[in-house]
């Protein structure tokens, strides 16, 4: 079964409320283009294309929470 783009951007923000604070983040949808989240991280706004399928969300959203923890701890993964 196919999940609808909004369908797609509620669940991304479901899952993104359990892994990043929920303020640095801003999900938006479209039926061509998908799902695009929108993250502030270390200071500068990052533009993830997440897509039309939930895989391709759900790898987005691993990469948020890998770029947050980064910016939150530079020298745990520096080196």
């Amino acid at each position: 079964m196919k999940l609808s783009t909004r369908t797609l951007a509620q669940r991304a923000e479901q899952k993104l409320a359990t892994v990043v604070p929920t303020h640095i983040v801003r999900v938006t949808h479209n039926s061509t283009s998908g799902v695009k989240i929108c993250a502030v991280i270390g200071g500068e706004t990052k533009e993830y294309a997440a897509g039309l399928s939930w895989t391709t969300v759900d790898m987005t959203i691993d990469q948020i929470a890998r770029d947050y923890i980064a910016s939150k701890y530079p020298e745990k993964t520096n080196g």
